[in-house]
Parts: structure tokens; C-alpha cells; sequence
């Protein structure tokens, strides 16, 4: 009873809150217009937000009430008739209550958004097309998270409610929980990313803009009571201490959603009256002269009180007399100061348009914040002035005046449409001069901009390979030859040696065009191969390939720090926070990224050198294969061919590390340094994963750690240290963080190959997608690792070679010595048309379909050769048989 009692006041005190807090914005709101009648479409949503807020209260305090179908079947079976039909009542308002609450939270969403929508007409196109992008999103996630929850994740829907439960997910709804909190919190981020850029913009005092950047910023604690949400959720389902975050949850978002309109509101409340503050918000009780105005009560970002007097009347238009102006100081992309001087007629239409945007945005947050200085100038000049709530801006071809328009029904959009600076430009420029953030997307990086020549840069280039693959993604990768082939200590270490011999040589080939070209690895091959169109697919599953062993990375680390804890700290708790990190470091760049590689390899030797020596002596070196004959040869080929497609598969990103190298670099240097950093890093963590595997079979406890997860088998190596070897473990764990960071990197510079919209999204927002994704995807699959990471790895491997053998093919037989001019990668009439690389990559892959071998397919040539995974080797022979022919042909026909 305590517990219900306890979350029945706490609720209903959130609901109360709401109310009064929905109730504040529609009286400022009819204080701002004048009318009910005028109230725009995101008020009647936010009354429609309050209602499902009700209902969500409700249900809530029902299901904690009358309990649910999560029940053990031995309980359920012995229950009472009466008992029964509780569980039932109670499992039905649980689901009404996910309804309730993905309505409500979706539905503040989408008033932030008609409003943003509002406040960017007549703005440039990226700034509305970006609001309606994220209102597409919105709308796509709720129809699709809605729907999956009612239809896809338990269905029929009437066992969301069966006493006793037949499919747990039914009464966990633990996949529905990861995919609503993904696109719930992705969605939050991406309305943060729509006004706090254009905050930066504008020229004011850092404390002010801080303070501006917290009234928009709001939607963190949004963000940061999900995420509580489900941690308690998933941490302890048994449990209903989750249901207070519920109801948390969608406060917080009512909360978000309105307190920056309720200003007006709260400063009368605190004793400001009338026009004596804002004239926008009259009170005939005090006049006007200045003589009696009382002490106002001021917004913490707002102007001195006396400005407001001076800006708008009661109908939104200026008071002022012809002679008082205003200054609004801003900062444009390509000079220092857009404006310094008063706005007068002759203001140019770029400037107008922007600082109606500016203007309106902010007055949205907090209706007076912008820091507003009075100038005078001459009487026989006409000053524009901008009311502070919904700017209204008509401008007329051949007009030499700039009216604010009196009317609120007016459209801004008759401003005629200008394609302003983007902000996301801009922003990308703050943050490079506050936090040394990398801004260069896929551009190319010409000879005088790039790093001088040294033996420091050089050492970097086997560093930054051997410090990212000390990895635990690839320790797992090692423990297949035993595990999984069946193969012996000597088998097993022979073959991933020479196998990461030869996957290395590839990506060394591929990361010596760094230097030369300038240009990341997606681009260089486009100059070489492909046309820009067919560069599409290729760089999608770039990424695909990158952001998937980002999402392997999450999984293993995750599961080690889950295992140091004993399993007291959830998996999730350790995925979250090395995709948090990952994050961090993807975002701000090269610079911090090679920072970065230089070190973390020193902690991961030493743990590494720790491991051996306390699990050494279980090692099991003299273990043979337990198959024989041609299964034997094709388990050998297959692990082979495994250990060659990881080391293999970062050449599709092995130029992206070397773009600021002095173009005189070496290649033969680039090339034996990036292969000895590869081949020693896989060497040493295949040789311990191998040895791993094999002490498995006598050593019980090893086998029970791996039992519960591959992280597990990790820290159960460590035991003999105890306390210190839970510490190891949590290095080694975090030595993931290395592997992950330029996988995210390369992922989004594959984004912006993607075509022009692509290049358009700067490279830290495609980094922040790509690790949410990766988050979501890991959260997803931590308990599958090791199907994951054998069918994905292998099939990705299939493409990457497929691209070096045609590029190879280009280099020798077609172009040879010929100089390319690098700068020329988006001129079609300069690139290669593709025909014969497009035809010849098709070929490639009907090969590797016919000889590949995973858990969802067997190809038929596969099958005749005893299982063995001939996918890449067919379909280079593929390749190199028909592209020479092909691209024969096409020169003599097409000429390029």
C-alpha cells in the first residue's frame, strides 16, 4: 500500500503540474493575440498532449493496482479466478498505458514542431526543409513504433493480455522498449539540433547565449528521463519502480513543451504589470508614463526593463517614435558582423530575412531576448523595428521601405524566398574554435593545407592501425577456428597469421591513394572505377560494413563490463557507455582521433600481456582438429578466409586516415607501415583468442563464463588476479572504444558521399546518426554476438574485395603511370562512366552467392565442396575474368 499510495500523490502532483503549466501557455498565448479564436494548431495539441497526460495517470496507477501477466507459469497456473481476471484487467491498462504514452510524448513533439515550421517561413530552404525532414521522422516513427507495439511485436494483440503469457515478449515488451527509446530519443535530439545552432549565430554576451542555449536546451531532461525510464525497466523487471519514470517521462515532456511559453505568465505572477514590462501584454490600470512605472520583475536573459517599454504596443507594432532605432548584432559565416549599424530602409533583403528568422525564433523561447540597443538616427530616416512576437515582414520588389506588417494572419512567407548561410556551416565553425572539431567533410585536402613531413607522422601510421584492431571484436574472430571449425592450436594460429597477412596487403594497398589524392577512400575509388551514381551503393554498405562492427564493439564491450560486475550491472549499462565515448571522439575528429590512437594502445599491451600470463597455462597447444578428411579442408579455408576478411575489410576506409599526409609521401612507406601495424595487432589478439578456445575444454569455468557471453570467457581469464584482474578486464573493455572511433568516422564520411544531400549534413551529425544507430542495433543483438559477427563480417568481406580487384585491375592495366587530377571527383565528364566496374562488381557477386557459406544460406558450389566459404574467392575470379574485357570495350567505345 505504501508504494501505491506513494506513486498515486506523486503522479497526480505531475499531473496537477501539467495542468497548471498548459494553463499558463494558453494565457499567454491569449495575452499575446488578443483572441481564443486566434490560438494556432500547436495550443489545441498541447490540450490533446494533456489529455493523454490524464490518461496516462490513470492506467498508471491501475497497473500498479492490479499488477500484470509478468508472472512466472507455476504462479499463474495457481491462480484464483479473481487473481486472474486482476492480471487481466491490469495487463490491458498497461497496454492503454504505452498507448497514453507514446501519444502524449509524440504529440509534444509535433507542437515543437508546427511552431518551428511557423518561425522558419520565408527563411532559407535548408532551415525549412530541415524542420520538415525532422517532422517526417517524427510522424514516421510514431505511425511505425504504434503500429509494431499493437500488431508486430506480440501478435495476435489480445496476448498482450493472456493469463497465463505465452510469448514473454508479451508482457516484457522488451524489443517494442528498445525501438520506441531509439526513435524517441533520436527524434528529441534532432529538435534540439533545430534552434540551439541558430542561437550560436547570434552576437550577444556569452552568459546570455548560455542561458538562451538552456531555454532550448530543455529537452535533455526529456531525453535524460527515457533513458531512466528504461534503465529501471529493463534493470529490474519484477519491479515497479518504473512505473514512476513513466509518468516522469511525460511530465517532463509537458513540462519542455511549455514552460518557455509561460513567461508572461509567471513575470505578472511575480509582480510586473501591465505595459510597464511589455506593452504586448497591456494593463489599463498603469499608464504609460515612464514617471510611474513600478520595478519590473526581469526574464533572467532579457534586456533591461526599460527596452521593453520601447519595442511593441499592445497590437504588436512598434511605438517608437521615427527617430529610435534599434541595433541587433549578428555574426554571418563569411565576415565577422552581418549588420553594425542601425536597420534603415535600405537594409538588403539577406539581412531582413535573417533577422526575422533570428528574431522570431528567440522571441518564441522567451518573447524578449534578444540584447536590443537603442540608436538614434536621423529624423528623415525611416527605422525598422520587429515586434517581438510573430514577426510579420513584407517586402516589395522596387520598394524603398521595410514595413513591419500590423497584422498577425499575415504570411511571412511573401518575403521573397532567400538562400541564407547555413547554419549548420556555422555551427560546425563554433564548435571547430571552442573545441578543435574537425569541419572538413569529403572535400579534398589540398598539398598546402596538409601536415609537414616527420618520423612522428610516419610512426602514426602503424599506430593508429595497431592501437584500433587491439581490439575484442577481434578476439572473437580468433576463438572460431576452435570453437566453431573444430580446428587445432596449430591449424588455428597458422591460419590466421597468414590470413591477416594477406587481408592486411589489401588495405595497406588502398590506404597508400591517401597521400596522393587527398581524398577518403569512397572518392579515390570513384576517380579510379566507378561513376558517381554507382559510388552511391558502394558507400552504403560502407557504412553498413563500418556502423556494423561499431555495433560488434558495443556488444563485446558491454559484455565484459556486465561480467566484471558479476552480472549486477546490466549489458546495456556497458553498450550505452562505449557508444557514448565512441561518440565523443568520432565527433570532434581527426585531430582528437589520432591523439587518441597514440596512446590507447599502451594500456591494451599491458592487459593483453597480463591475459597471457594468467591464462597461459591453460592454453591447450597441442590441440587437434576433431573433424578430418574434406571437412577438415573446408573448415581450414573458411576460418582462412575469415581471418583474411577483417584485417581485409578496412580498406574500404583506409585512405580516410591519411588525407593530410604531404602528397610526396611515400607509398611503399604508407604500405609496409599500415601492413606491419595491421599484422601485428591481429597476430597477438588471434594467438590469445586462439588459446582461449582450446583451454575451453578443460577448464570448467571458462566454459560457464563463455556460456553466458564471450565477454564473460574475457574476465574468467583474468580470475587468478581477482580485484586486479576485474580491472584488466575493464581496460580491455574499453580498448573497443579504439576499433569503434574510426569505424563511426569513416561511416559518416560515407554518409556524405551519399549524394549532394548527403555532402550537405556535416560529418559531426552524421557521427552522432551513425553511433545512435549503432547504440540501437547493439541493444538489439547483445545476445547473439557470435552469429552476428560470423554471417556479417563474411558478407561484407564478399564487396570490399570485389572493389579492390577492379581497382587493382585499373591501376595495372589501364592507367598505369597516368596522372589523375584528384580534384575532379564530382565532374562526370571527367570520371569513368563505371559500365564495365558496375557489370563486373554484379558478375562478382553472382559468384559469391554461388560459393558462399553462412547459417542463412549454403551456395551450391559451397555445398559441393563440403561447406567451405568459397564466396570471396569465386567472386574475385569473377571479377578479374570479365572487368579487363569490359572496360576494353568500354574505352574504345566511350573513350573515358
Amino acid at each position: 500500500m505504501k508504494f501505491l499510495d506513494s506513486l498515486a500523490v506523486e503522479s497526480w502532483v505531475l499531473w496537477v503540474l501539467g495542468v497548471l503549466v498548459v494553463g499558463c501557455r494558453l494565457i499567454a498565448r491569449r495575452m499575446k493575440l488578443g483572441k481564443w479564436s486566434l490560438l494556432a494548431i500547436e495550443d489545441y495539441l498541447m490540450c490533446f498532449a494533456l489529455i493523454n497526460f490524464t490518461g496516462v495517470v490513470v492506467s498508471i496507477n491501475e497497473v500498479a493496482k492490479n499488477g500484470s501477466n509478468y508472472m512466472a507459469p507455476e504462479i499463474a497456473a495457481n491462480l484464483t479466478p479473481e487473481d486472474k481476471a486482476q492480471a487481466i484487467f491490469g495487463s490491458k491498462m498497461t497496454f492503454v498505458l504505452e498507448i497514453f504514452t507514446l501519444t502524449a510524448t509524440w504529440t509534444v513533439k509535433a507542437c515543437l514542431l508546427f511552431l518551428y515550421g511557423r518561425l522558419t517561413e520565408g527563411t532559407s530552404i535548408r532551415m525549412r526543409w530541415g524542420v520538415r525532414a525532422v517532422a517526417i521522422y517524427c510522424a514516421i516513427t510514431y505511425v511505425l513504433v504504434t503500429f509494431m507495439f499493437a500488431f508486430y511485436w506480440c501478435s495476435p494483440t489480445y496476448e498482450y493480455w493472456r493469463v497465463p503469457v505465452r510469448i514473454m515478449q508479451c508482457a516484457t515488451y522488451y524489443n517494442h522498449m528498445i525501438f520506441a527509446t531509439a526513435c524517441n530519443i533520436s527524434s528529441d535530439i534532432m529538435l534540439l539540433l533545430i534552434p540551439i545552432p541558430i542561437t550560436i549565430k547570434i552576437r550577444l554576451p556569452m552568459k546570455r547565449k548560455i542561458g538562451l542555449c538552456c531555454v532550448f536546451g530543455l529537452g535533455i531532461f526529456n531525453i535524460l528521463a527515457a533513458v531512466l525510464n528504461r534503465y529501471y525497466n529493463f534493470s529490474n523487471p519484477n519491479s515497479y519502480v518504473f512505473l514512476y519514470w513513466y509518468v516522469a517521462e511525460v511530465g517532463v515532456a509537458m513540462f519542455v513543451g511549455n514552460l518557455p511559453l509561460c513567461w508572461p505568465v509567471i513575470r505578472l505572477a511575480l509582480g510586473s504589470k501591465g505595459d510597464s514590462s511589455n506593452p504586448s501584454y497591456p494593463n489599463t490600470s498603469y499608464p504609460n508614463s515612464s514617471a510611474r512605472r513600478k520595478t519590473q520583475t526581469r526574464h533572467p536573459l532579457a534586456s533591461t526593463a526599460s527596452m521593453w517599454a520601447k519595442l511593441d504596443d499592445e497590437d504588436g507594432r512598434t511605438d517608437g517614435s521615427h527617430n529610435q532605432g534599434s541595433e541587433i548584432e549578428l555574426v554571418n559565416q563569411k565576415m565577422p558582423d552581418l549588420v553594425k549599424q542601425p536597420y534603415h530602409t535600405a537594409a538588403e533583403a539577406v539581412t531582413l530575412a535573417h533577422l526575422a528568422y533570428l528574431h522570431a525564433l528567440i522571441a518564441w523561447a522567451s518573447l524578449h531576448l534578444f540584447h536590443i540597443i537603442p540608436t538614434c538616427s536621423s529624423p528623415a530616416a525611416d527605422i525598422m523595428t520587429i515586434p517581438a512576437h510573430d514577426v510579420e515582414i513584407v517586402v516589395e520588389k522596387g520598394s524603398s521601405g521595410l514595413a513591419a506588417s500590423p497584422s498577425l494572419d499575415e504570411n511571412i512567407s511573401t518575403i521573397e524566398p532567400v538562400e541564407a548561410s547555413s547554419f549548420l556551416k556555422t555551427v560546425n565553425r563554433r564548435i571547430e574554435r571552442f573545441a578543435g572539431l574537425e569541419t572538413r567533410g569529403i572535400d579534398r585536402v589540398p598539398p598546402e593545407e596538409r601536415q609537414p613531413a616527420s618520423s612522428a607522422a610516419d610512426l602514426q601510421v602503424a599506430l593508429l592501425w595497431f592501437s584500433a584492431n587491439l581490439s575484442l571484436n577481434n578476439l572473437a574472430t580468433g576463438l572460431f577456428g576452435p570453437m566453431v571449425f573444430n580446428l587445432g592450436f596449430l591449424d588455428s594460429a597458422l591460419l590466421a597469421v597468414f590470413g591477416t597477412i594477406l587481408g592486411a596487403c589489401s588495405t595497406a594497398y588502398m590506404a597508400t591513394w591517401g597521400p596522393i589524392s587527398g581524398n577518403r577512400t569512397m572518392v579515390a575509388a570513384t576517380l579510379w572505377i566507378f561513376d558517381v551514381a554507382v559510388t552511391d551503393v558502394r558507400s552504403l554498405l560502407n557504412v553498413v560494413l563500418m556502423v556494423g562492427y561499431a555495433t560488434i564493439d558495443c556488444i563485446i564491450g558491454g559484455q565484459v563490463l556486465s561480467a566484471v560486475s558479476g552480472g549486477n550491472m546490466n549489458i546495456l549499462v556497458g553498450i550505452i557507455v562505449v557508444a557514448i565515448v565512441t561518440w565523443i571522439i568520432a565527433v570532434f575528429g581527426m585531430s582528437i582521433f589520432h591523439k587518441y590512437e597514440r596512446y590507447a594502445w599502451i594500456p591494451q599491451v599491458i592487459v593483453l600481456s597480463v591475459l597471457i600470463g594468467t591464462a597461459g597455462p591453460y592454453f591447450n597447444a597441442s590441440a587437434k582438429p576433431t573433424v578430418t578428411g574434406s571437412t577438415l579442408a573446408a573448415n581450414r579455408l573458411s576460418f582462412f578466409t575469415l581471418c583474411f576478411y577483417v584485417p581485409n575489410s578496412w580498406a574500404a576506409a583506409a585512405s580516410d586516415f591519411y588525407v593530410y599526409y604531404p602528397e610526396r609521401t611515400s607509398r611503399l612507406k604508407t604500405f609496409l607501415l599500415t601492413l606491419t601495424g595491421l599484422t601485428f595487432s591481429f597476430t597477438l589478439v588471434y594467438l590469445i583468442a586462439i588459446g582461449l578456445a582450446t583451454g575451453l575444454v578443460n577448464n570448467t569455468a571458462w566454459q560457464e563464463a563463455n556460456d553466458i557471453s564471450t565477454g564473460g570467457l574475457i574476465v574468467a581469464g583474468f580470475d587468478p588476479l581477482h580485484g586486479f584482474g576485474r580491472f584488466c578486464s575493464v581496460i580491455v573493455a574499453l580498448g573497443v572504444i579504439a576499433n569503434s572511433t574510426p569505424s563511426i568516422y569513416s561511416a559518416s564520411l560515407g554518409c556524405q558521399v551519399l549524394g549532394r544531400y548527403g555532402k550537405v549534413v556535416p560529418r559531426w551529425i552524421w557521427s552522432s546518426i551513425l553511433s545512435l544507430i549503432a547504440l540501437v542495433l547493439a541493444m538489439a543483438g547483445r545476445e547473439n554476438l557470435l552469429v552476428i559477427f560470423q554471417n556479417f563480417v563474411a558478407l561484407m568481406g564478399y564487396w570490399v574485395m570485389l572493389m579492390i580487384c577492379i581497382v587493382g585491375l585499373e591501376h595495372v592495366f589501364f592507367r598505369g603511370r597516368k596522372t589523375l587530377d584528384w580534384a575532379l571527383w564530382e565532374d562526370r565528364s571527367y570520371l569513368p562512366v563505371g559500365y564495365a566496374a558496375f557489370a563486373s562488381f554484379i558478375i562478382g557477386w553472382v559468384g559469391a552467392i554461388l560459393g558462399m557459406s553462412q547459417v542463412w544460406y549454403v551456395g551450391p558450389i559451397s555445398e559441393a565442396a563440403s561447406l567451405a566459404d568459397l564466396g570471396m574467392w569465386l567472386g574475385c575470379g569473377f571479377a578479374i575474368v570479365v572487368f579487363p574485357p569490359l572496360r576494353y570495350l568500354e574505352l574504345k567505345i566511350i573513350k573515358r
